[in-house]
């Protein structure tokens, strides 16, 4: 009958080593070579889906300039009340300059503040000119002719409110009830004028100085 002995065999330490730091330098450069390559596929992804973005919003401030464009063309062709359509023209001017500048806002973002001090100008000129529109309808520019129309539907006019604390029936006469909410409402619309771009300014001003909320 025949025994086998097995003999063991020792390794050096050193060899262990060495083949351990050969695997943790090999699972370290995988490990960097996948972090790498997902952050370049994110990018791709980030620069498609910007691209997209930019193509859709820039599709749009097209059609939306060409729809307003068209409008004013046809106002110019019709040019027979001058008075009125100047002013309908301004308001018009509102939908390509909104668009644009935010369209620019959006592909160079550095530069939004500035663009959006300008559509917050604009605005305020657009409200301006809308209430003077008002007016040239109702009154052909004549601000008393409008107080005039009110007043002789003022059952329908609604009590002033804020700083005119009146009611109704505490009024002389139906024309200064008319008055005094023409009065109301020019007030609040150079409210609006006065502090929209003032307050874009301070905001821009605010930015620069790294002023946080």
């Amino acid at each position: 009958m025949r025994y086998r002995y097995s003999r063991s065999v020792v390794v050096p330490s050193c060899i262990f080593s060495e083949a351990q730091s050969e695997i943790d330098e090999e699972v370290a450069r995988v490990k960097t070579d996948v972090d790498t390559y997902v952050e370049y596929t994110n990018e791709q992804f980030s620069s498609e889906n910007s691209f997209m973005l930019y193509q859709l919003s820039g599709t749009l401030m097209l059609i939306g300039g060409l729809i307003s464009l068209w409008h004013i063309t046809a106002h110019l062709r019709h040019f027979h009340q001058p008075f009125i359509q100047r002013k309908i023209l301004a308001i018009l001017w509102m939908a390509p300059i909104y668009s644009v500048t935010s369209w620019l806002s959006l592909v160079f973002s550095p530069v939004a503040g500035y663009l959006s001090l300008i559509k917050d100008c604009y605005e305020a000129y657009a409200i301006y000119t809308f209430f003077a529109f008002l007016i040239a309808v109702l009154g052909k520019g004549n601000r008393n002719a409008v107080v005039a129309l009110l007043a002789q539907h003022s059952e329908h006019l609604q009590e002033p409110v804020g700083f005119l604390c009146f009611t109704k029936d505490e009024y002389e006469s139906p024309y200064r009830l008319a008055l005094t909410i023409i009065n109301q409402c020019q007030f609040f619309c150079m409210q609006f004028v006065l502090l929209k771009p003032f307050i874009g300014i301070t905001m821009l001003v605010l930015e620069k100085v790294n002023v946080k909320d």
